[in-house]
């Protein structure tokens, strides 16, 4: 990503605040572009998990939570990367304004009903 390339001082694993970034790095950010791109990963038959694994650690690193309610709700699916899911949802959830717990309920709800 060339946010990360232009805010993470050379460092490409560096964590980056979104209060750094600048409103066309925040728009290229936005959900209605990760949640497709995160989908696409998670369409294919054989879901090549080391691949998906990539754009999560990316947005971890920058804690947009512009994917967090698409990675909740597909939490199931994501389970093989769970680690990195972890660590993106923790760092996204210090930028997203509604309560947590009220993203992940469809999951949740889902989970114990089957």
């Amino acid at each position: 990503m060339n946010i990360l390339r232009k805010h993470g001082g050379g460092d490409p694993y560096a964590l980056i605040s979104l209060n750094d970034l600048t409103d066309q790095d925040l728009d290229a950010l936005n959900s209605e572009l990760i949640g497709p791109l995160l989908e696409l990963y998670l369409n294919h038959e054989l879901i090549n998990y080391p691949r998906l694994r990539r754009p999560i650690r990316r947005l971890f690193q920058v804690g947009t939570p512009s994917a967090l309610e698409f990675v909740l709700t597909n939490i199931g699916k994501l389970t093989p990367v769970s680690g990195d899911v972890a660590r993106y949802v923790i760092s996204a959830g210090r930028y997203y304004n509604d309560p947590l717990p009220l993203v992940g309920e469809p999951s949740l709800t889902r989970c114990t009903r089957e």
